[in-house]
């Protein structure tokens, strides 16, 4: 029965350093985007952008100017 508790053992501690693992990377990685600990800017779209999205610019066609006709076209 000394295998079952090697196995029990080798899973108890390889479970725990793939969680602090995975836990140290996520703290990098939300360093990396941030630069620091702090939470105070972390909104991805600001308000400037939001309303911008939320009401889009209209763009208005040049007035079209009647001129001669092509050539070989008929009337």
């Amino acid at each position: 029965m000394g295998g079952v508790q090697k196995t029990t053992d080798f899973l108890d501690k390889s479970t725990w350093t793939l969680a602090t693992i995975l836990i140290v990377l996520i703290l990098l990685s939300s360093l990396s985007f941030s630069g620091s600990l702090s939470d105070a800017n972390s909104k991805i779209i600001n308000e400037k952008d939001a309303k911008e999205a939320a009401a889009p610019k209209t763009v208005t066609p040049a007035p079209v100017t009647p001129g001669k006709p092509a050539e070989g076209t008929k009337k």
